[in-house]
C-alpha cells in the first residue's frame, strides 16, 4: 500500500532521472495510467513485461502493450512469478516455442 514501508522502493531498483514510475492501481500496466503516453513519447516500440501474478498482472499488461502495437514484445520467462507455482509452470511449458515468451538474456540479445 502506497505509503508503507512494504511499499518503499529498495535503492538499487529506484527510478534514475531518465526513468520513470508509474503507479498501477488495476491488473495492467496501461489501465488507468500514463504508461502508453509516457512510451509513445519515448518513441519506445516493444516492452518486455516481468512481474509478479503471470496470470493476472503480467498477463493483462503484456496483452495491453500487443493491443497498443508495441511490437516486439514479450514476457519475460525468468523474471515473472505467480503465487500458483503449478500454473507457473504449466504456462511456462505450453508457451516455451512461442515468439512472445522468452528469457532475460534472449530479450537483451534480440534487441541488440
Amino acid at each position: 500500500m502506497t505509503g508503507t514501508q512494504e511499499a518503499e522502493i529498495i535503492d538499487p531498483l529506484k527510478p534514475t532521472p531518465t526513468e520513470f514510475l508509474v503507479p498501477k492501481t488495476r491488473l495492467s500496466g496501461f489501465f488507468g495510467t500514463n504508461l502508453l503516453e509516457l512510451l509513445k513519447e519515448r518513441g519506445v516500440e516493444g516492452v518486455a513485461v516481468t512481474g509478479l501474478e503471470l496470470r493476472a498482472c503480467v498477463m493483462a499488461t503484456y496483452i495491453d502493450a500487443y493491443q497498443n502495437d508495441f511490437r516486439p514484445s514479450a514476457i519475460i520467462s525468468d523474471a515473472v512469478l505467480d503465487r500458483n507455482q503449478r500454473y507457473l509452470n504449466q504456462f511456462l511449458e505450453n508457451f516455451r516455442e512461442e515468439e512472445f515468451l522468452m528469457n532475460t538474456e534472449s530479450w537483451i540479445s534480440r534487441r541488440g
